[in-house]
């Protein structure tokens, strides 16, 4: 059994099940040139992306091979195998660029988390994570992040900057000074881009007419 912090149990086959999410905290220490070294939070949201059990394996649980099926990753002692970080969770093999983080305390891993919202809604599961709130009189004005960084007694500080274009995600929104900013320059794209686009996307009904 998991335990709680609300007293409730979970089970592990629940937990290996439903693990939509997984956070993964990175501190990275970035040289600036007109100041000292900080360590920023990188933040990543992977919408729709891989659940939490692809990525970071609980492996070491027996219920996870049965669990998992066909979704269930080689041990880590087979070719392609999972890459272990303690016995009991370990790395999904592209994941390899992240295993030098661990040994010295660099990467910590929450596996099997699940926030509160129980509903078929992916738009409102989005909102409560970035939130951190489930509330039933609308939308909350600040996101979990925003809050954190106000608490922190950093809020007069430099703004937080978001680097995926479009407009800054809820988790973002309050107090905090924030903007957006795509990873993709203005103008002309490389040559050769828009034929690699066409290809990957060939096969989709929608996106390949479109393109």
């Amino acid at each position: 059994m998991i335990p709680h912090r609300h007293g409730m149990a979970l089970t592990r086959r629940q937990a290996l099940i439903g693990a939509g999410a997984v956070t993964v905290l990175l501190p990275v220490r970035v040289a600036l040139a007109a100041g000292p070294a900080e360590k920023p939070l990188i933040l990543v949201l992977l919408h729709g992306s891989p659940d939490g059990q692809a990525l970071v394996p609980s492996h070491g649980d027996p219920a996870y091979p049965d669990v998992r099926g066909s979704l269930a990753l080689p041990p880590p002692d087979m070719p392609g195998g999972i890459l272990d970080l303690d016995g009991a969770v370990g790395l999904h093999p592209g994941l390899e660029a992240l295993l030098s983080f661990w040994p010295d305390g660099r990467l910590h891993v929450a596996p099997a988390v699940a926030g509160p919202y129980r509903g078929d809604d992916p738009k409102i599961a989005q909102t409560v994570l970035e939130n951190g709130v489930v509330s039933s009189g609308g939308r909350p004005a600040d996101g979990w992040l925003s809050r954190a960084v106000v608490a922190a007694g950093a809020a007069d500080g430099p703004s937080v900057v978001w680097f995926g274009g479009g407009d800054v995600p809820a988790v973002l929104a309050g107090a905090v000074p924030a903007t957006a900013r795509s990873l993709f320059p203005a103008g002309p794209v490389e040559p050769g881009f828009p034929a690699k686009a066409r290809a990957l996307y060939a096969a989709d009904p929608e996106l390949a007419p479109i393109l």
